[in-house]
């Protein structure tokens, strides 16, 4: 029994000792020793600028580097989590130093990339290369009988195509663009912006990936062979041509109008009243015959045939009495109609059989609909991501388009079959910030074709105002007593139709430019720093507005505004006072947070010992604490009796690279609140002088752990053990008087005895191998101690 009850004893006040040694709160962790401090020096990127290594596809620019030396301190103060358990917080302070270095490396360009001749010989703050025509692969021109052409090519008997012709390529330049390996090294992929094509005589470009070359304008011959090629384009620039697709046309008469958009497939053309037939002229023609079938509604084939001759003088037929013709069209049914040249005068001697021209669809009396606008809404602000769109109007092979305004160039805009054009497409011809009108006709003929003639009645017309205004309303915040804090926050009115804007901190030659997709922005340290040296001294900013997300195209800047930033003030020390003298040993300092005040460096250093200190490790001065905190409070611990010195200062950014000035003040500890002494031999209040070589108020390490096991040893030897000696004699003495001397009984009290006696000699030479192992090891200890003592 005797056993038992000092095993829990001395187990449960080993426990309790320990759990108070580390003075923890419930559900806390044991921080640990502060971790070592560490300074690492680094370089950081302070400037880069680019110029040409060569001019090649694929080639190389050369980069320049210049970076500046930085140390970066990392020092642990303690202080309290969420749930007020001690941490050791880590501080980062970062400080520039005058060293600099520069390194010039090449950096490779995208295969299709390539760096301009205008970058040979200065340096630029952004990469030159781009994406350069010259070196894009050549397009796959398609044969001339691909299925996917629309409309698809005609052929005659011996497999040439019939006058007009669609050319046609894939899309391959494109696809290898966005392979993963022909990637630019920024992860973007080049575009093709155009196409320029050759035929005969004929070259031009266009942005489709098949063209009728000449736009059905008799440009191309009969029976003559010519080469096709085409090239992928950007900028000015042109890549490798394709192969060259011989293109040997046939000997049929190349029709004119109305125009069929889909040639020999199953839509008609419309033509107005009374029709009017048109194509090539033939030199060697004397007259010509024209073949005109009525086709049937319901099956679609030709079941009325209307055979007549005209002369080569005009070659075109009219079918109205008074010009000649014969009123063989009725309003709204199909026709179907084709021509040959013939060698006589009477359209007789016509029996060529290749020489006739391909069979068109007409509808007569079919009228090309006026369009309907559809967007954007009528006095809509619109940049370059927008689009006028109208409704799709049946048998319409292109469109037109008329600006009003401020008009660059021509004020005609031609749209071949789509019925959107982006107006990024044509911004180069609008004015920032200017209003116009635009209506939409639909029109006839070939799509390429950029001719009012067989286009029908315009649309209304809506009005719509390109973005570019500059800002008028502006704000800064936070403020107080007109000035405001870093961060800053800008404000400025949401511009109509802005795409993006371009902010810019300072005068008109500042480079500190910012896109912003916003009409707000923030801006913190290091792009704002408060001007400690001339606080009265206002920033300037203004804003532009642009049309594109990139920021490239934009209007006039606003009027600059300007602002002051609130000086950073030193703080007010709060807590403790000058004039306090008895101090807890884990003290709250605080101080005053004032505007713009968003972190706060402090340092403590212990300057002198007093009189009564004796630690040897407070005799020298030295550094307590530092830490940068965001509130305005830290809890320090402190461990000399002496002069202590606090620094505090104000900091806009979390380094405090910009701190405000210092205040300092110093403070004299006379005295710890709290006893000395007690089982703990660490992190204590005061320092138990009774105790040779050991201050208690050290922080708690692994040797206090075999200190603290010692004083538990000690503790319930020659303190608890002589109250369990009283106790059990009493007890002893009581048992024996209750039961009359019963043999019985003595016996059990002889038993007890034996056990606390073996008990008391195991604790007793357990004391005496740990005072031993500790003396052997370094540790100054008293055998016995004062062992006469209670702990306090």
């Amino acid at each position: 029994m005797a056993k038992v009850l000092l095993v829990l004893i001395v187990g449960g006040s080993f426990a309790f000792s320990f759990a108070l040694a580390v003075e923890m709160p419930e559900g806390c962790e044991d921080p640990g020793p502060r971790p070592e401090e560490k300074t690492v020096g680094s370089w950081q990127v302070e400037s880069v600028s680019y110029q040409c290594g060569n001019n090649q596809c694929g080639g190389t620019v050369k980069q320049k580097t210049v970076e500046a030396e930085e140390k970066t301190r990392t020092f642990y103060t303690p202080e309290e989590d969420e749930i007020h358990c001690p941490i050791w917080k880590a501080n980062v302070v970062t400080r520039s130093t005058s060293a600099t270095r520069t390194s010039i490396d090449d950096v490779p360009l995208g295969k299709y990339q390539a760096c301009p001749e205008s970058a040979n010989s200065a340096w630029f703050s952004r990469n030159p290369g781009q994406c350069s025509g010259s070196c894009y692969p050549a397009p796959v021109v398609k044969p001339l009988n691909d299925e996917f052409l629309s409309p698809k090519n005609v052929f005659d008997s011996r497999g040439k195509p019939k006058l007009p012709l669609n050319m046609g390529w894939e899309d391959n330049v494109a696809l290898q663009f966005s392979r993963p390996e022909s990637k630019n090294p920024d992860g973007s992929a080049c575009e093709v912006e155009k196409y320029k094509y050759t035929i005969g005589s004929i070259t031009s470009e266009t942005t489709e990936m098949q063209v009728v070359p000449g736009g059905n304008q008799c440009a191309l011959e009969q029976d003559t062979a010519y080469e096709f090629l085409v090239r992928a384009c950007a900028g000015n620039t042109c890549g490798i041509s394709s192969k060259k697709l011989p293109v040997a046309t046939s000997d049929a008469t190349q029709l004119l109008s109305p125009y069929d958009p889909d040639w020999e497939g199953g839509g008609p053309a419309a033509a107005p009243l009374p029709v009017t037939l048109q194509w090539c002229p033939r030199s060697e023609a004397n007259s010509y015959r024209i073949t005109l079938n009525k086709v049937n509604p319901d099956t679609q084939e030709d079941e009325e045939a209307r055979v007549f001759g005209v002369s080569k003088i005009t070659a075109q037929y009219i079918d109205s009495l008074e010009q000649g013709g014969f009123n063989l069209f009725t309003p709204f049914v199909l026709y179907r109609w084709n021509v040959r040249p013939c060698s006589d005068f009477g359209a007789k001697d016509c029996e060529a059989p290749d020489q006739q021209s391909q069979t068109w669809k007409v509808l007569p009396g079919g009228e090309l609909a006026v369009p309907r606008l559809s967007a954007p809404a009528d006095n809509a602000a619109v940049n370059m991501k927008d689009s006028l769109v109208w409704n799709f109007v049946p048998f319409a092979s292109r469109y037109v388009i008329e600006l009003s305004g401020d008009v660059k160039g021509g004020k005609h805009v031609f749209v071949p079959t789509n019925f959107r054009l982006p107006l990024n497409d044509i911004w180069d011809k609008l004015v920032l910030d200017s209003p116009y009108s635009w209506k939409v006709a639909s029109c006839g003929g070939s799509p390429q074709e950029i001719s009012l003639s067989g286009c029908g009645g315009f649309s209304e017309s809506r009005t719509f105002d390109t973005t570019g205004a500059a800002p008028k309303e502006f704000s800064v915040s936070p403020l107080q007593n007109n000035r405001t804090a870093v961060p800053v926050t800008f404000n400025w009115d949401n511009v109509p139709g802005a795409a993006s804007y371009r902010f810019r901190l300072g005068g008109e030659q500042s480079f500190n430019v910012f896109l912003v997709k916003d009409s707000q922005l923030e801006l913190g340290y290091p792009a704002l720093v408060p001007n400690a040296s001339k606080p009265d001294e206002p920033f300037q900013w203004s804003v532009r507005t642009c049309a594109d997300e990139q920021g490239l195209v934009c209007g006039n800047w606003s009027s600059p505004q300007s602002f002051r930033i609130a000086p950073l003030k030193a703080p007010d020390i709060i807590h403790p006072e000058a004039s306090q003298t008895e101090f807890l040993s884990t003290t709250q300092f605080a101080w005053t947070k004032d505007f713009g005040s968003n972190f706060f460096t402090y340092e403590l250093n212990f300057l002198s010992p007093s009189s009564e200190e004796k630690s040897p490790s407070c005799q020298a001065p030295h550094p307590v604490a530092q830490g940068l905190p965001q509130k305005n409070s830290a809890s320090i611990r402190l461990r000399c009796l002496g002069q202590y010195e606090f620094n505090i200062s104000a900091c806009v950014d979390k380094a405090c690279e910009a701190a405000g000035p210092q205040k300092t003040q110093r403070f004299s500890v006379e005295k710890f609140v709290g006893k000395a002494g007690g089982l703990i031999p660490c992190d204590a209040n005061n320092d138990n002088p009774a105790t040779i070589g050991l201050d208690e108020r050290e922080p708690c390490e692994l040797k206090h752990l075999f200190l603290l096991l010692r004083n538990l040893v000690d503790f319930a030897l020659w303190k608890l053990s002589l109250v369990i000696l009283i106790a059990m004699t009493a007890f002893t003495g009581f048992t024996m008087y209750t039961s009359f001397g019963g043999m019985e009984v003595a016996s059990r009290a002889r038993s007890t005895w034996k056990a606390v006696g073996a008990g008391f000699l195991i604790l007793f030479f357990s004391w005496l191998l740990l005072n031993l192992l500790l003396g052997i090891v370094g540790f100054q200890v008293n055998i016995f101690g004062h062992w006469y003592e209670l702990p306090s």
